[in-house]
């Protein structure tokens, strides 16, 4: 007697979109999806349910790409902000007599970024 493969949810994921690539389907209607889930022993209600949490997750996921990007443009913005502080600050001490010392503004607003930026990729 032959023993049936089984296969996790993970693979099976990742059948059906192979299977839906080959047959070029871009996505499946609803009822597509009960149909389905009929001929596997899953009933509508399941089906709802988890049509609800994945609405959740796709939200979920849209609001928080939506607050990184609009944490790297505000990162942005200050940056800018400081580039022309900092060309300022170059043409003050290129035409000014004495020792150099714009480098020491631009270290510490250097090391200032250098910390934000981590923050920002690391926050995520």
């Amino acid at each position: 007697m032959a023993v049936e493969e089984r296969y996790e949810p993970e693979a099976v994921h990742r059948i059906i979109r192979r299977a839906m690539h080959i047959e070029q389907r871009e996505s499946l209607s609803r009822q597509d999806l009960i149909e389905a889930a009929r001929e596997v022993g899953i009933g509508e209600d399941l089906i709802d349910k988890a049509i609800a949490e994945e609405e959740g997750a796709i939200a979920a996921d849209r609001k928080q790409r939506e607050s990184r990007q609009k944490r790297l443009r505000a990162f942005q913005y200050k940056l800018s902000g400081v580039a022309i502080l900092m060309g300022a600050l170059f043409l003050v001490d290129a035409f000014s007599p004495g020792p150099w010392w714009f480098q020491w503004p631009l270290l510490g607003f250097a090391v200032f970024f250098a910390f934000r930026a981590r923050n920002l990729w690391l926050h995520d």
